[in-house]
């Protein structure tokens, strides 16, 4: 997942990718949210290498900038836009867990959203239930909308998740409706992009207790 910002405005992506260790980028699937420009379940490949030092580069057949990452252990990686006209970093990790359409992550898990079009901080609770191919989510969370504070708030919605662990979420909170897509790291994490073209939200969600 990477966020960042560009001379137009903010950036959020989100995504899964397969890594053969030979160079080759497959299997590659991503939502981006630039500037509320939505791009959304996009496929992709790519090519990658990697130096001695852990030191990487990437190119996607998307024609998104090139990336440099650096490893942090064979399942984890940090990653930085190489674009001088966008600003933008964030984190890969090992998916592990799927095929997710049969077993999605369940239970409950606290999360944090930040939607830097309107400078929103949004933290809680969210309980996910379901099975095959997705269900319903329903919790509680505190919402900072600059300065407005809302306190306990209700959020419910639906989700449907694909084999590969990228799910389409609708969710309602006091601040309206919103669409999500949410790619399954494991069944204890997940990353979160906005797919409407009128936010710029980023976060992820982590399996409680």
């Amino acid at each position: 997942m990477t966020a960042g910002i560009s001379p137009a405005a903010d950036i959020a992506t989100a995504g899964r990718l397969t890594a053969d260790g030979s160079g080759h980028l497959t299997s590659g699937v991503l939502d981006q949210n630039d500037n509320i420009t939505v791009s959304a379940n996009t496929s992709f490949t790519g090519s990658s290498s990697v130096s001695s030092n852990g030191r990487g580069t990437a190119t996607l057949s998307t024609g998104t900038t090139p990336l440099a990452f650096y490893m942090v252990s064979p399942s984890e990686a940090f990653v930085i836009s190489e674009d001088p006209n966008a600003v933008a970093s964030g984190t890969m990790l090992a998916q592990t867990g799927g095929p997710f359409d049969s077993n999605p992550p369940s239970g409950s898990f606290a999360f944090l959203f930040y939607t830097s079009t309107s400078d929103t901080d949004q933290v809680g609770q969210m309980m996910i239930a379901g099975g095959r191919n997705g269900g319903n989510l329903t919790g509680t969370g505190d919402i900072n909308e600059q300065g407005i504070l809302t306190s306990d708030a209700a959020f419910s919605g639906t989700y449907s998740v694909s084999s590969n662990g990228r799910a389409a979420a609708s969710v309602t909170s006091p601040l309206g409706s919103a669409n999500l897509a949410f790619y399954v790291v494991s069944g204890s994490r997940l990353f979160v992009v906005s797919d409407d073209a009128s936010e710029v939200t980023s976060g992820n969600f982590e399996k409680q207790f």
